[in-house]
């Protein structure tokens, strides 16, 4: 009887491949059997991981997503988004003011949103 089990070193796809490539039509019912019941085993395994695989990537997409849309990026440095915040709340009130004039002038029609974020009425 031949051997239809994956080989030691033979990947899934490769085993899977193999199979398929067995004529069954020429083999005795029971080498039939056992050909097409390791062929299912393995095509089985092999749409098993390509599913894994979508389940992954899209995971990572939606993950990448929402990092985006939170002003992160998921990695260990901080964004610049992130960067200016820090360096926002280590300033003292003048520098603060300082800075709510700056952007006030800088950020064109976003003054009155930034007056709203700090609760600054310009004088």
């Amino acid at each position: 009887m031949a051997d239809f089990t994956q080989r030691k070193d033979e990947s899934t796809a490769a085993w899977l491949a193999r199979l398929e490539g067995v004529g069954r039509a020429n083999l005795p019912g029971e080498e039939r059997f056992a050909a097409f019941s390791y062929e299912q085993v393995a095509r089985s395994r092999v749409d098993g991981k390509q599913r894994e695989a979508r389940a992954r990537g899209q995971a990572e997409a939606e993950a990448h997503d929402r990092t985006v849309a939170d002003g992160t990026r998921g990695t260990a440095e901080l964004t610049p988004l992130e960067q200016a915040k820090e360096a926002c709340r280590r300033l003292g009130a003048e520098d603060r003011r300082r800075l709510i004039l700056w952007l006030s002038e800088v950020a064109s029609g976003a003054q009155d949103d930034i007056v709203l974020a700090v609760g600054h009425e310009p004088g």
